[in-house]
């Protein structure tokens, strides 16, 4: 008993460095202007409190318990797996998305798929020149795997990263993984603002309404200002609606667990394996949200309170994965650390507004979410939509909806069998299939460009 304080404790420090990164952007006109969330800010505060090494905390039996790096990394893992499942649990409030919707979505679906393939290329790519020029001998796939940090975030750097390194021998995979997932997300943030706000500049958003007022500067509400984070759907008096929701996530991690433990003893196959964990949670989450609906007590599951599950898991997922980097590692790659998001950036920035420009006038807004879904997470790309779209009155917001939906199918062929794999192929094989899969993509995104009608302006 004495020993399971540790975790309690290190679940404290993250807490800590979230109030501390929620009072610095109340308070700091910098970050305000920079929107970055608390959760990054915190955890770059913690980050500098473990690097100092004097970070620890005595155990109850006598000991010290000395906070580095690592210790985070275990949390980090299971807040990713927690996220996921939370997500596939949320119930779609919309039972037939429209045809603008489906269409809009699966813009964006393919263009995250072929993000993952460009990010892909144009990281391992970096690292190849940066070794010709500097003389270095980096592995060319740690600059790959910068597609699995930005595009699926911290936990899924550590989940391939693990199966990279262990399997394949990939020399510090788990540390790069959770860097890229990290440096992900500022890059949504320091680009995707900036970005966004060249076309309110420019008066090419839609929702004309939308400013940026003091609420989304501090990142506070005002005492007035009511907004409902979810709908109570249990009574009080027999079990709070929280815990009957955080009891499905639970479920359907146990079920995973069970699963996984089973299966991986007669299927000796990476997907049957605990890094690929949020695979099989995602499944069995989907798995309990069908069969809530068939029992008729579908309304018990409100979207509303599940999604405060999943941001509150995001939250800690970030902030825990910063005070997890190494500063070892990083000093050991600081120049593919430095060179590698910054190409990435511009890459995805110029792949989105290219296949922009063939959209209507809700261009800006699908163009924007996808920015900050292609380097930090879905929630990423809604904070950036709604600076163009501030109350989500578009259709934008739906189509992320339905997005996450669709990339599940749009990427199986890359996210769950090739990347797993990818450092046993040949060089060649990987760069012929990534580039396949991204002129297929780039073809679908083309043509669902024509597809997608322009909405009239308003005047």
């Amino acid at each position: 008993m004495l020993q399971s304080f540790a975790g309690f404790i290190l679940f404290g420090l993250i807490s800590i460095v979230i109030l501390i990164g929620i009072f610095l952007r109340a308070k700091i006109p910098l970050l305000q202007r920079t929107m970055i969330p608390a959760s990054l800010i915190g955890g770059f505060a913690g980050l500098v409190l473990v690097s100092t090494g004097w970070l620890k905390f005595p155990l109850p039996n006598g000991e010290w318990y000395v906070v580095t790096a690592k210790s985070f990394l275990p949390f980090t893992f299971h807040a990713f797996n927690i996220s996921f499942i939370s997500l596939c649990l949320t119930r779609s409030v919309n039972k037939a998305p429209s045809s603008k919707i489906i269409k809009g979505g699966m813009w964006m679906a393919m263009i995250w798929t072929a993000s993952f393939s460009i990010q892909a290329l144009a990281g391992g790519g970096t690292v190849w020149l940066y070794d010709l020029v500097t003389g270095s001998d980096i592995s060319v796939y740690l600059g790959t795997l910068i597609t699995a940090g930005f595009t699926q975030g911290p936990g899924q750097g550590i989940a391939i990263g693990t199966l990279w390194q262990n399997n394949y021998n990939v020399q510090d995979a788990i540390s790069m993984g959770l860097i890229w997932g990290t440096l992900g997300f500022v890059a949504a943030y320091l680009v995707g603002i900036p970005y966004a706000k060249r076309f309110i500049a420019r008066g090419l958003n839609s929702n004309k309404r939308s400013v940026v007022d003091e609420e989304f500067m501090t990142g506070l509400l005002k005492k007035e200002t009511n907004i409902p984070a979810g709908r109570e759907t249990t009574h009080s008096a027999n079990v709070d609606t929280l815990a009957f929701h955080l009891a499905l996530v639970g479920l359907a991690y146990v079920l995973a667990y069970i699963e996984i433990s089973i299966t991986k003893q007669f299927i000796k196959h990476f997907l049957f394996s605990y890094p690929l964990f949020f695979l099989h949670g995602l499944g069995f989450a989907v798995l309990i949200r069908m069969a809530v609906e068939k029992m008729g007590i579908g309304h018990l599951a409100d979207p509303g309170m599940q999604k405060r599950i999943t941001g509150t898991s995001v939250d800690f997922l970030v902030a825990s994965s910063i005070m997890g980097i190494s500063m070892t590692v990083v000093t050991k790659y600081l120049g593919i650390i430095i060179l590698v998001p910054v190409v990435i950036s511009i890459v995805t920035l110029v792949m989105i507004e290219m296949f922009r420009k063939r959209l209507g006038n809700l261009g800006p807004e699908r163009a924007v979410s996808q920015f900050g879904c292609c380097c930090g997470s879905t929630a990423s790309g809604l904070l950036l939509l709604r600076i163009l779209d501030a109350d989500y009155s578009t259709s934008v917001g739906m189509e992320l909806a339905f997005f996450n939906i669709a990339i599940v199918v749009t990427t199986l062929p890359t996210v769950s069998l090739l990347f797993p794999v990818l450092p046993g192929l040949g060089i060649w094989t990987v760069v012929a299939a990534l580039s396949a899969n991204a002129l297929i993509c780039f073809g679908v995104i083309h043509w669902l460009g024509g597809k997608i009608q322009p909405e009239p302006r308003p005047s």
